[in-house]
């Protein structure tokens, strides 16, 4: 290796670890929300018995969009924050 390949490749490295450092902090700040978050995903099975209404009643209302939620391929799931504020009478 020249000294100029090597003088390139530390100048590479001196400006690529600072965006390591971010990605490797971001990464762990999404994984710390994702374990947060992950105990308040509902099935939407597990939500409307806490609703107290049927399982296709709730997915008219997901499908119309008064229920929020959060879709990952075929999987439809509910956060729990979102049936209290979108079912105002029902404190789940």
């Amino acid at each position: 290796m020249s000294a100029l390949d090597a003088a390139l490749a530390s100048a590479v490295a001196d400006a690529v670890r600072p965006l390591l450092d971010e990605l490797r902090a971001l990464r762990a700040e999404v994984a710390q929300l994702h374990r947060d978050g992950a105990e308040d995903l509902l099935t939407v099975e597990q939500a409307a018995k806490l609703l107290d209404c049927s399982p296709a009643a709730l997915r008219k209302k997901i499908a119309r969009g008064s229920v929020p939620s959060v879709r990952s391929g075929r999987s439809v799931r509910l956060r729990r924050c979102d049936l209290t504020v979108s079912v105002g009478g029902h404190d789940v």
